[in-house]
């Protein structure tokens, strides 16, 4: 699976443009040392900060690149002994706060997660965000990242990068507060996690319908 992977990879690369390989090669770093290595990425208070960006971020870069058609967003250019990166600043940028919600969502996710396995993380000697700044701060900023996705999303909307009709995203938010509430009561694995999820889900699900439409 690894190989065929990484063969996948390079067809992309051979398709669209050298600078699609260090991206590749990153964020493969990132898939292997998040829970292997000595010293795993998901041990460490940076489990969310690698998981969000990559996950949220880095496909939807990825596939805005591989099937946007006017011209290159980001390209790498050998000429002779010297290099050039070129890229188009305000698409990098427009692709970025459009997947900012799914950024924050996801690192929500790995964050709820944290939270519901802190005592277990500890016996482990698993040191996450939250054995850091506490649980009651984690479940102040799980609130914010949850809201904050909302909030973030008029961003594209009121630049034009995105159409108004996305707007009707809005009316998730009332099912992530019940989400969220629901999570606030209660920090258990088997009962409350899976709260982060649907929240995820909710807002990424009729995104997606929306841009289909």
């Amino acid at each position: 699976m690894l190989i065929l992977y990484f063969i996948l990879g390079l067809i992309l690369v051979f398709r669209t443009n050298l600078v699609l390989l260090p991206i590749g090669i990153i964020c493969s770093i990132i898939a292997i040392t998040y829970t292997y290595g000595p010293l795993p990425i998901s041990r460490m208070p940076l489990g969310e900060l690698f998981s969000g960006p990559p996950l949220g971020f880095g496909i939807i870069f990825i596939a805005i690149f591989v099937n946007y058609r006017d011209s290159l967003i980001l390209a790498l250019n050998f000429q002779n002994s010297t290099f050039m990166l070129q890229g188009d600043w305000l698409t990098i940028l427009a692709i970025f706060f459009v997947s900012l919600p799914q950024v924050l969502l996801i690192s929500n996710i790995v964050l709820a997660n944290n939270i519901c396995d802190l005592k277990q993380d500890i016996e482990n000697n698993r040191f996450t965000i939250v054995f850091h700044i506490g649980k009651e701060k984690s479940i102040q900023l799980y609130n914010w990242l949850t809201y904050g996705s909302y909030v973030l999303f008029l961003v594209p909307i009121l630049m034009g990068w995105l159409p108004l009709i996305m707007l009707l995203v809005y009316p998730t938010l009332l099912y992530a507060r019940k989400q969220v509430r629901l999570f606030n009561l209660k920090q258990e694995k088997a009962e409350t996690f899976i709260t982060s999820v649907k929240s995820f889900l909710a807002f990424t699900l009729v995104e997606l319908l929306l841009f289909v439409v």
